[in-house]
């Protein structure tokens, strides 16, 4: 009979590298609460799987060159967040706006914008910050332009110079085409930079 230790293996190992980080919720159909709490504490301590946050899991590897074993994935831990707690996520405007060259300062905090519940969650020696935001926002969750509300939410009408404008001007036309497109659903400020943008040669 195979354990729920290797059921769990076998599992982790059908994903493959599409998916590198796991929630404990996804292994409940091999046994009871109890037993897969156990099978999992079992298998951290044997080094077969590491425990990157509550609740969360991924497979251990060593990095020659830097001697350790590299952090833990934030793009899987944000899907595995998504998938465990049926939310979406963004990033956080301020890693936009520095994604977009509208800012060089570095972040004090990692922070993703949320349709779920404001709270802290602890990976490994860091912390992310999940913030609650409106739906008009998380409309942009999965488009193109997301980046680029995302940045202007954060850096606010007052922060919106000419040079924010003739940076956001060199974007790819497509990336234009979706801030036009969603432009109703935005502030009636950011709206009038979008126009200016949107609509440059």
């Amino acid at each position: 009979m195979v354990s729920v230790k290797e059921k769990i293996m076998n599992k982790v190992k059908s994903k493959g590298r599409e998916q590198s980080v796991f929630a404990r919720g996804e292994f409940a159909c091999l046994g009871s609460r109890a037993t897969v709490t156990r099978a999992l504490t079992q298998l951290v301590a044997e080094g077969r799987l590491r425990k990157v946050g509550r609740g969360l899991y991924d497979v251990p590897s060593y990095n020659w060159l830097i001697k350790r074993e590299p952090p833990v994935s934030l793009e899987q831990v944000v899907r595995t967040l998504e998938k465990r707690d049926r939310s979406r996520l963004m990033p956080d405007g301020f890693v936009a706006a520095n994604a977009l060259g509208l800012t060089t300062a570095v972040p004090a905090e990692i922070a993703y914008l949320t349709d779920g519940s404001s709270r802290t969650v602890r990976i490994g020696n860091r912390s992310i910050k999940l913030k609650r935001v409106s739906g008009k926002w998380m409309h942009w969750h999965d488009r193109i332009g997301r980046d680029v509300v995302l940045a202007l939410r954060w850096l606010g009408s007052r922060q919106v110079d000419d040079h924010v404008v003739k940076k956001l001007k060199t974007l790819p036309q497509e990336i234009k085409a979706d801030l036009n497109e969603g432009i109703d659903a935005m502030p009636q400020w950011m709206a009038r930079v979008v126009e200016q943008v949107a609509y440059a040669e």
